[in-house]
């Protein structure tokens, strides 16, 4: 599987003159491009990102073996750590008194569930004053508090290396002002203020693009994660526990937002305990290439070449939503009617994502299982066991939608299924594109039905049973995986010959 970023072509982009002091060149040293004056009275730049400039390696996002929880522990494990100091003034002080202070009261509890103990971990490690505090605190907290409560655990730290993403990102909201002039009553920060909330989690730390990692077995979770500034810790339980919000640890609720009330699980799958780390470290090594694909600028050009800083703000805000809908996708455990608006929503926003993956590709179980086929074969073996069984089991259900059909004589000798046309006339329709169809009329009922339909949706309606099988809300969980494998879905240009 590729681990390289082809080579493109550089994008025109529009520079504001007051971006980074008026020097493109140092705002491009902060971002990992490389710029080029192309028009001095426009201030007209080339751009390219650093990888697509000779198809490298990106040094985006990178995850390091920190220890196992019950190996003897060291300040010497943690040395790492240290490269978040750059980002020790974003720190709230006072948060690191409060944080022991709830530990405290916290070790005083007889009933500690898995739940508030992983909080009380996260919290700890969030308010650490900075870099070199939480280097010197994390052997006590790996003693005191993960190794009894996860026995089996390790930890991991994932960060921004270079802090390329976050830059790339504030970049490309601030290009959003364009040649805006500053008001007497605003500062040159304000520039970078533009859908800021909407992009926290390229700041600090990358929770939306982890947690559905951790929830990849659910309602198993065999991970959570800790926060920081420029990066964060994760701690990888080595093992499967329970997460439904029934069972007395309510573990689920600990790593995401509340769930509602849902039935005993399944048995758990089997998984041996290297395959949680490698799995943890295929997906970061995926995720270094997808937003190195997301944030490349030659994706971005109008048809003049120049740079839409619009277009490129949309995409990186649609790519955290989709992992935010696969986030929730997991929690809400048996909510069925959630679990298919989140679907519904996840496809769509993957369709404005990846130009190949529109609702005639997505809702197509003859396409889709061809896509799986390629999925597995690209997957690492024990990697598979760990993120695979829930995107299996969803395009099962694709196909069984089918057997909502329930008239025989809807049905031809071929088991085509027979719809009615606009001339009322019956016509034969491919199984699948019957399917495909059905549920395309399931997501038009979100929208309210706001124009008048044809006959043929109308026999939709009439002709199936209206089963929506719980396992096919996975199908969104599926086409994430798809997107981390396959990062160059998202390319909507051709790169250089080589």
């Amino acid at each position: 599987m590729a681990k390289t970023i082809r080579r493109f072509a550089p994008v025109s982009v529009q520079m504001p003159r007051w971006i980074h002091g008026g020097d493109p060149r140092g705002l491009a040293d902060l971002c990992g491009w490389r710029v080029d004056l192309e028009d001095e009275p426009m201030w007209r730049w080339k751009v390219q990102t650093r990888e697509t400039v000779e198809g490298e390696q990106p040094s985006l996002v990178r995850a390091r073996y920190l220890s196992a929880a019950g190996a003897p522990q060291s300040d010497s494990l943690y040395e790492p750590l240290l490269d978040l100091s750059f980002r020790d003034a974003l720190q709230v002080s006072g948060a690191w008194e409060g944080a022991l202070e709830q530990d405290a009261r916290f070790a005083e509890h007889d009933r500690r569930t898995f739940a508030s103990t992983a909080q009380n971990i996260r919290s700890l490690i969030m308010a650490a004053p900075d870099a070199r505090a939480l280097r010197k605190f994390m052997p006590q907290l790996v003693q005191k508090r993960v190794q009894p409560a996860f026995p089996r655990s390790s930890l991991w730290f994932i960060d921004t290396p270079n802090d390329w993403l976050g830059m790339r990102f504030g970049a490309s909201r601030a290009l959003l002002r364009g040649e805006d002039v500053l008001s007497a009553n605003e500062s040159m920060g304000t520039y970078f203020q533009s859908s800021q909330a909407l992009f926290n989690d390229t700041m600090l730390g990358l929770g939306a693009y982890l947690t559905p990692l951790f929830a990849s077995l659910t309602p198993y979770v065999w991970g959570f994660t800790a926060l920081r500034a420029g990066g964060l810790i994760a701690v990888d339980f080595g093992e499967l526990l329970h997460g439904d919000p029934r069972a007395s640890d309510r573990l689920l609720r600990g790593i995401s937002t509340p769930v509602s009330e849902s039935r005993s699980a399944d048995d758990p799958p089997v998984v041996r305990k290297n395959a949680y780390g490698a799995a943890l470290r295929w997906w970061c090594g995926r995720l270094n290439l997808l937003f190195a694909e997301a944030t490349n600028l030659a994706n971005y050009g109008d048809s003049s070449g120049l740079l839409s800083p619009e277009m490129l703000v949309e995409k990186l805000l649609s790519l955290e939503q989709l992992f935010r809908h696969c986030e929730s996708l997991a929690v809400a455990r048996d909510d069925l009617h959630s679990k298919r608006i989140l679907l519904f929503m996840a496809l769509e926003t993957l369709g404005g994502l990846a130009p190949g993956l529109t609702w005639q590709v997505t809702y197509d179980y003859v396409k889709v299982e061809d896509l799986l086929s390629k999925l597995k074969a690209a997957m690492p073996e024990g990697v598979r066991t760990v993120l695979l069984p829930r995107a299996e089991r969803a395009v099962e259900a694709l196909r069984v939608v089918g057997d909502g059909f329930f008239i025989p004589d809807r049905r031809d000798h071929s088991g085509d299924i027979l719809l009615r046309g606009d001339d009322g006339k019956l016509q034969p329709v491919r199984m699948n594109v019957a399917v495909r169809l059905w549920l395309r009329v399931l997501r038009n009922s979100q929208h309210g039905f706001d124009r008048d339909q044809s006959r043929r949706t109308r026999d939709l309606l009439a002709i199936h049973d209206g089963h929506f099988p719980k396992a096919l809300a996975d199908l969104a969980w599926f086409f994430l995986l798809y997107l981390l494998t396959f990062p160059e879905s998202i390319r909507r240009v051709r790169p250089l010959s080589t």
